[in-house]
């Protein structure tokens, strides 16, 4: 996980897969403080919290090591720049295992929407949108080596809550919310477009 806030999807994952390894990336000290006392966020031997910069962590991890890269990282109403560009996820993009799949919190708002949109649909082989209801916000899901059609994403949500008491309907939430790829109207997101 890259972004932290309360904890509450990392410590989620971990409750849901505990044999799940999970390192959660957390540029501010102070949120990774609040998470733990407030929140109840609790690391482990399992789940590791790293209070550095996402961008250099996912940059300097080796490739191909994770199943699983989730970008939920927001400055006050977007994604920072730096974790938007072509470049970081290409970075993304080969640390992932052959199979793996990267997720995206998405603000619809943001001003650079379209340009994400844009940038994960250049490095990516494939993308799907799912909407979160009554949210500003998109979920983004993104692979280099499998389809993300609703009937792919809706099969492994179904296979996921059989193994798993998830607690809510992933599946319903998967078939009711997929859009499908983006069709982005701007340009790629660059390091050299940095504002």
């Amino acid at each position: 996980y890259v972004g932290l806030g309360g904890g509450a999807m990392p410590t989620f994952t971990r409750h849901a897969l505990p044999a799940a390894q999970i390192d959660v990336v957390e540029i501010d000290p102070v949120i990774i403080a609040v998470a733990r006392t407030f929140f109840g966020f609790s690391p482990d031997y399992r789940m590791a919290v790293h209070a550095a910069d996402g961008r250099a962590f996912i940059e300097a991890a080796p490739a191909g090591y994770y199943d699983l890269i989730v970008l939920d990282a927001f400055a006050e109403d977007a994604v920072p720049f730096a974790l938007a560009t072509q470049e970081f996820l290409a970075s993304v993009r080969s640390r992932l295992a052959p199979n793996g799949v990267a997720v995206a919190n998405l603000w619809t708002a943001a001003p650079d929407y379209e340009g994400m949109l844009a940038t994960w649909d250049a490095t990516f082989e494939y993308v799907a949108l799912l909407r979160v209801p009554r949210r500003r916000q998109r979920i983004l899901v993104a692979a280099a080596n499998r389809p993300l059609t609703r009937d792919a994403l809706a099969h492994h949500a179904d296979a996921l809550a059989d193994r798993i008491a998830l607690g809510f309907d992933l599946p319903a939430l998967v078939r009711r919310g997929y859009e499908g790829p983006p069709d982005p109207h701007a340009a790629v997101l660059r390091d050299a477009d940095r504002r």
